[in-house]
């Protein structure tokens, strides 16, 4: 056999299996010189020593069952090549056939082990097809027939070179590897060895695929130096502010902890959780887009931190606005959608979907395992998501993974349920004492105090919140209508094209207290996405949660002292009950807030009643903590693999939002992405993007389930939504257009 024959690994664009691995030791090295410290603080001290061993064998051999010829003719058929003569099909995945060029000498060195390793190959590409007897007994036949013949070339272009190893012949053995019923899968229940074998093959496995998939990405695994995050915020804090405040005190004699932070609003604790990271990798989470844009601005540009990414379902949208060079931009989004970023800011859905446990979830949640993990505003968040996150920070728990909670009010239900588990914590916290609040509770329609929030409007900045969109489009109107161009009245909400939202929380951003005057209209988007301060408050009561975090909003860092009240809390006829907010939890909301009713209410005080609130002695009978609790209950049933990775993200659709045009832009649309399709290079692709984005709303799926339509020739996850649209108010919901599909 020629070993001089070129082995493809790759079809787009073409690359050997030499120039794969190759690519792969390039990424293990930069994995091994930056994180070798904290993975090896993971790992038993009788695995350190091979482990790094392993995940470089693994790397150089795991595709050595594309040798496999009917493998090489599919992607000589894609270059335009030759196919080569054969008996067999292409009817075995390359990662069954991969494990037939293991050494046996290998295997003994990795005794104790040895399944962990071969399952991490063999698995490192998640199939449908289980390899039960028959398809063995084909395998053996490949191996015997078409792949032992071959054994020189993997012998002088992988194994001599990479490993110093040669073969005289190929392992027909490993059935017991393969098969099905010996997989290693999470959590075993026999204990002892079986639970380090099985954290040793979910970080082999999990870093294995991580490597594999950066490598045929051409991006580095993670940032070749790391930065000291604590020291440039302290920096940052002592250049801005002259000291550190009490709380970032307080952070900074307890970094090594796993933390609950309460907190109030406006308080330092962006920077507090900075810190508390130390040089460690970080992913911090946060409910909002809008929030997060935010962050990473202020990040990369006010504390100078380089290394810090941006992942969320329109975050390449936001750095291609946000970023002077395009490039520089679709760099730093492929960094992050690759995890290789060390300050990561993200969305829930991008890297807690793991506790699901879907096929190939190992390799999030060994990234996850050695990095720190800060969760911010947990209580904003449904409780079906809520309980996903704390099943994460369990399983996380086996790795000794460190997590920071922060929040303003925190459910105590969430910390019940980490003592249950056994998980060490302690709870900081720190709480103005500035008195901000004075509210009154108003037992009317908000609709029906439109006439007060005209009268204020004229000389202070007044915020109106609502449950839902629908109230607060019909609050806008009728403002609108009574006041014309008299008074400054704009409406915020999650329903408007990116083009408009980001416009309008420009302008928002933009208000000073006792410098401009004017009425905003919005929903609970504004509860932790934006970093305004208003002078008065009139709001829908939603639950105690969301309640204070509105209030957030107003007087955010001022002393209010006057006997008129400066939030006013309507409890008539409030929309989103039962839909948007739980009904028990709003009813028993609004018999704990009766007592502060014309009287301030302190920081302090807010916090120790949602604790209340959230008690499980509170709310054990509602529908709220019976969600809690199903969720919790499903995702300790699931089987490994039982899922897709897609069909994890379908089951969520219902809590997450899908991707739209509305139908007036889909002219617009088709003209750029016709544009997008002819452009040749990655920077102007990314350019043309960046405009097309503009005309993209994100919608509930359930909500529009039966508007949207899949155009052909059109991006994979974006959507036609044929509803009518409108720069002032968004969605209209009532106004269903004829499908026409482009």
């Amino acid at each position: 056999m020629n070993d001089k024959i070129v082995i493809y690994a790759k079809s787009q664009p073409p690359e050997t299996l030499q120039e794969h691995v190759d690519s792969l030791i390039h990424n293990f090295q930069i994995l091994k010189d930056v994180y070798k410290k904290e993975i090896d603080s993971i790992l038993p001290d009788n695995v350190r020593d091979i482990f790094w061993d392993m995940l470089y064998s693994a790397c150089v051999l795991h595709d050595c069952g594309k040798l496999f010829t009917p493998f090489q003719n599919v992607i000589r058929k894609h270059l335009k090549k030759e196919a080569l003569k054969t008996t067999f099909e292409n009817s075995i995945p390359h990662s069954y056939l991969s494990p037939a060029f293991v050494p046996k000498r290998l295997l003994q060195k990795y005794s104790g082990y040895e399944r962990a390793f071969m399952q991490a190959i063999i698995y490192h590409h998640e199939r449908d097809s289980l390899c039960d007897d028959v398809l063995y007994e084909l395998i053996v036949r490949v191996i015997k027939e078409e792949l032992e013949p071959k054994i020189d070339i993997i012998n002088n272009q992988l194994l001599n070179p990479k490993l110093k190893i040669s073969l005289t012949s190929l392992n027909k053995k490993y059935y017991k590897y393969v098969s099905s019923s010996n997989r290693l899968v999470w959590w075993d229940k026999k204990g002892g060895e079986n639970e380090v074998e099985l954290l040793v093959y979910i970080l082999l496995k999990g870093l294995l695929v991580r490597i594999d998939h950066c490598a045929s990405a051409h991006v580095d695994v993670e940032d070749t130096t790391k930065e000291n995050l604590f020291g440039k915020t302290q920096c940052y804090i002592l250049n801005t502010f002259k000291k550190l405040n009490e709380l970032q005190d307080l952070i900074k004699d307890n970094k090594g902890k796993n933390l609950i932070l309460i907190a109030s609003t406006g308080s330092g604790k962006t920077e507090a959780a900075l810190m508390w990271s130390e040089d460690a990798k970080t992913f911090f989470i946060l409910p909002m887009r809008a929030a997060l844009n935010m962050m990473y601005s202020r990040i990369a540009k006010d504390v100078g931190i380089k290394s810090v990414g941006l992942l969320h379902s329109t975050s390449l949208q936001y750095l291609l606005f946000e970023e002077d060079d395009h490039q520089d931009a679709f760099s730093i989004y492929q960094s992050s959608k690759y995890l290789g970023k060390q300050l990561l800011l993200t969305t829930m859905d991008q890297v807690f979907t793991f506790p699901f446990r879907f096929k190939g979830y190992e390799r999030i949640l060994a990234t996850l395992a050695y990095s720190k993990i800060i969760i911010d505003e947990i209580q904003g968040y449904s409780p079906v998501i809520a309980a996903t996150i704390l099943k994460g920070i369990e399983m996380l728990h086996k790795f000794g993974t460190r997590f920071l909670i922060m929040t303003a009010t925190l459910p105590t239900i969430y910390k019940d349920y980490l003592k249950e588990k056994g998980i060490n914590f302690e709870t900081i916290e720190y709480h103005s004492q500035i008195k901000r609040h004075r509210i009154k509770i108003k037992e009317k329609d908000i609709q029906a105090d439109i006439s007060k929030i005209i009268e204020l409007a004229k000389e202070k900045n007044v915020l109106v919140i609502t449950n839902t969109i629908a109230k607060a489009v019909e609050v806008y109107k009728q403002i609108k209508k009574a006041v014309g161009e008299e008074i400054k009245v704009e409406l915020l909400h999650s329903q408007f094209i990116q083009k408009h939202r980001r416009e309008k929380e420009e302008r928002i951003k933009s208000i000073q207290p006792k410098s401009t005057s004017g009425i905003w209209i919005t929903t609970q988007i504004i509860e932790a996405s934006i970093d305004v301060d208003f002078d008065f408050l009139f709001t829908e009561l939603s639950t105690l949660d969301s309640l204070f975090q509105r209030m957030g909003r107003c007087y955010r860092k001022r002393e209010y002292d006057q006997e008129e009240p400066n939030v006013y809390i309507y409890t008539g006829n409030v929309s989103g009950i039962g839909k948007v907010y739980d009904k028990d939890i709003h009813s028993i909301s609004l018999e704990m807030l009766k007592n502060f009713d014309k009287k301030i209410i302190s920081e302090n005080e807010k916090a120790k009643l949602v604790e209340e609130l959230y008690s499980y002695e509170r709310i054990k009978d509602t529908k709220y903590y019976n969600k809690f609790r199903e969720m919790l209950n499903l995702i300790e049933s699931i089987f490994d693999g039982e899922f897709e990775k897609q069909e994890v993200h379908e089951s969520l659709r219902n809590i997450f939002n899908v991707r739209a045009i509305p139908q007036m832009y889909r002219e617009e649309a088709k003209k750029l992405f016709e544009q997008y399709s002819a452009a040749e290079n990655v920077a102007e692709k990314a350019k043309i993007f960046d405009r097309f984005s503009e005309y993209i709303v994100e919608v509930p799926y359930w909500r529009v389930e039966k508007f949207i339509e899949k155009p052909r020739n059109f991006f994979n996850d974006i959507y036609i939504l044929n509803l009518g649209y409108d720069s002032n108010t968004g969605i209209n919901y009532e106004e269903v257009i004829l499908s026409e599909m482009i």
